[in-house]
């Protein structure tokens, strides 16, 4: 029986940039089907798949962590920020948002508080462990 929205599942993964580059991988995750608790791409694929069935995916970044937005990049007077700040750093802001530092000035600090992998196009290699 293949794996359907609402099935618990396990699965080994290998998380890549297009280049092929590895930067997040795992022999033993585990998540509900179709509850949003992993990016569209790899929720979406794994409905009808099989118990140890294996599957390369190109995923977009519609379907990942969204396409990168100047809305979420933003100016914040240097007064507000603690601390000794330097390009490329990541902050955290007081409601708990995640940001990084791209850019000082004399009186601003440019953060971009979008996901770090907006914007990439993704490859998955998934291979489906178990499921119930």
């Amino acid at each position: 029986m293949p794996v359907e929205k609402g099935n618990k599942i396990k699965i080994e993964y290998k998380a890549m940039f297009e280049n092929g580059d590895i930067f997040d991988s795992s022999k033993d995750f585990e998540f509900e089907v179709g509850s949003g608790n992993v990016i569209k791409g790899v929720d979406n694929a794994v409905v009808g798949m099989e118990r140890g069935e294996e599957k390369t995916l190109i995923i977009k970044p519609e379907e990942a962590y969204g396409q990168h937005q100047e809305k979420y990049v933003i100016e914040i007077p240097k007064g507000q920020i603690k601390g000794d700040i330097k390009e490329g750093m990541v902050i955290k802001s007081s409601t708990g948002l995640i940001g990084k530092v791209i850019k000082i000035d004399s009186d601003t600090i440019k953060v971009d508080f979008n996901h770090p992998l907006s914007g990439k196009t993704l490859k998955f290699w998934i291979k489906i462990v178990d499921y119930q």
